[in-house]
C-alpha cells in the first residue's frame, strides 16, 4: 500500500509489490497492488479496502497474508483489519503487516528485511491463526496492542503490555465509517457533531471529559446515538460508564477505539443493541495495569 517501504528515492515513485519481493529476496505465491500512497494519505475507506483484500485472499484459500504499509496508521489499519475478519477467517491464515523506517533503495534500507521476516513468519507453527499481527525486526506485535512511539528509531513500534488477548466479537457486513473523533480537554475545545453514527471523544488522562460537553453526550445518549471515552493514557480506567452511559475505550487508543465503533455498529447500530458487543470487545483485551505506587517527598 506504499509508504517509507516503497518509495524509491533514486526512481521517485512507489515500488511495486514485485518489487519489494524481489528486493526481499523472499518468496509470494500472489502480490496484489492496492493503494501505493503515505499512510497518511489513506482514508477509512482506503484502509476497509485493504481488510477487504485481505479477507478476500485468505477467502481465496491463502494462508499467510502480508501487507506492506507506511508506518504512520499501519497499526491503525492492522487493527481493522483484526476485527473485519471474524474467527472463521481469522484462524484461517496469518495476517501480518509491515513497513520501513528508511526509504527503499537506501544502501541501509531495513524494508527488505522486515519483508522477508514477514513472509517466512507467517508460515511458522503458530502464527496461523492468532491474530493479525504487524512483523519487526524479527518480533511480531499483536494489532491491539502495538502503537507507534518513536517516529525516528529503527523499531517505531513498541507494545503496551499485558496478557495475550481473547478473541474480538464478531464483526457485521458492513463497516459504518461515520464515525467522530474530536478531541475534548481545557486546551481542545473542538464542537461535537451531532450527526454522526457515534462518535469518540479523547478526554484528558484519565478519560476525563469537560463538564461543558456533558449535555451533548447525555443528548447523543438519549438518541440511542453510540458515544466512547477514550483517553491519551494507556492505562486508563475501564469504567464501564465512564460519563452517564457512555462506552468505555479502555485500552484501545481514541483512534482504534474509533475503528471498533466503526466495525461494531456496522453490527449493531443502536446504543442499547452495541453494548454486549462493546463489552466483549474490552473483555477480549488485556487486562491494565495495576497503578504504579505514588510516594511524597517531604
Amino acid at each position: 500500500t506504499g509508504g517509507t517501504i516503497a518509495w524509491h528515492t533514486g526512481l521517485r515513485r512507489m515500488l511495486t509489490g514485485s518489487e519489494l519481493v524481489e528486493a526481499s529476496g523472499a518468496r509470494a505465491d500472489e502480490v496484489i497492488d492496492a493503494c501505493a500512497v503515505p499512510s497518511w494519505d489513506l482514508s477509512v475507506h482506503n484502509m476497509v479496502d485493504v481488510a477487504t483484500l485481505v479477507k478476500q485472499a485468505v477467502e481465496r484459500g491463502a494462508t499467510c497474508v502480508t501487507v506492506t504499509h507506511g508506518t504512520d496508521t499501519l497499526e491503525e489499519t492492522a487493527w481493522l483489519t483484526e476485527l473485519m475478519l471474524g474467527a472463521e477467517i481469522r484462524h484461517r491464515a496469518a495476517v501480518l503487516f509491515t513497513g520501513a523506517m528508511r526509504v527503499s533503495g537506501a544502501v541501509n534500507s531495513d524494508g527488505p528485511s522486515n519483508l522477508a521476516f514477514a513472509l517466512t513468519a507467517g508460515r511458522r507453527s503458530g502464527v496461523v491463526g492468532a491474530g493479525v499481527h504487524v512483523a519487526w525486526d524479527e518480533r511480531l506485535y499483536p494489532a491491539r496492542s502495538v502503537h507507534k512511539l518513536d517516529a525516528r528509531a529503527l523499531v517505531p513500534f513498541e507494545e503496551w503490555p499485558g496478557p495475550a488477548p481473547r478473541e474480538p466479537p464478531e464483526p457485521g457486513s458492513t463497516v459504518e465509517t461515520d464515525v467522530a473523533l474530536v478531541k475534548v480537554s481545557p486546551i481542545a475545545r473542538a464542537s461535537v457533531p451531532t450527526d454522526a453514527a457515534g462518535v469518540v471523544l479523547e478526554g484528558t488522562g484519565a478519560g476525563h471529559v469537560p463538564s461543558s460537553y456533558h449535555p451533548t453526550i447525555d443528548g447523543l445518549l438519549a438518541a440511542g446515538v453510540p458515544v466512547v471515552v477514550a483517553s491519551r493514557c494507556h492505562d486508563g480506567a475501564r469504567d464501564p460508564d465512564p460519563a452517564g452511559g457512555a462506552l468505555a475505550a479502555a485500552d484501545l487508543s481514541a483512534e482504534k477505539a474509533a475503528i471498533a465503533l466503526m466495525v461494531g455498529i456496522g453490527r449493531h447500530r443502536r446504543l442499547d443493541d452495541l453494548r454486549p458487543w462493546w463489552s466483549d470487545l474490552i473483555a477480549s483485551g488485556a487486562p491494565i495495569r495495576a497503578p504504579r505506587a505514588h510516594h511524597a517527598l517531604g
